[in-house]
C-alpha cells in the first residue's frame, strides 16, 4: 500500500516535470523562434522592428526636410512675384 502510494506520487511528479519541460520548450521556441518551421522568435522580431523604426525615422526626417525646403522655396518665389506685381 505504501509502495503504491509512492508510485502514484512518482508518476504525478513525472507528469508534472514532463509538462514543465514542454512548457519550457514552448517558451524557448517563442523567444528564439523555430528554424525548422520558419518562425521568428520574439528576439528576432524586436531586432527587425528596431531596424524598421530607424529606417522610418530617417525617411520621415528626409520628407520633413524636403517639405521645408520646398515650402521655403515657394514662399520666396511668391514673395518675389508679389513684390514685382505690386511695386509697378
Amino acid at each position: 500500500m505504501v509502495m503504491e502510494k509512492l508510485e502514484q506520487e512518482l508518476d504525478a511528479i513525472r507528469k508534472a516535470l514532463t509538462e514543465q519541460g514542454e512548457t519550457l520548450n514552448r517558451i524557448s521556441a517563442a523567444l528564439s523562434g523555430d528554424k525548422q518551421f520558419g518562425t521568428k522568435g520574439i528576439v528576432e522580431q524586436c531586432k527587425d522592428n528596431t531596424i524598421y523604426i530607424e529606417k522610418d525615422k530617417l525617411f520621415k526626417a528626409r520628407v520633413t526636410g524636403i517639405a521645408t525646403g520646398i515650402s521655403t522655396f515657394f514662399a520666396i518665389i511668391t514673395s518675389i512675384i508679389m513684390k514685382s506685381l505690386f511695386n509697378e
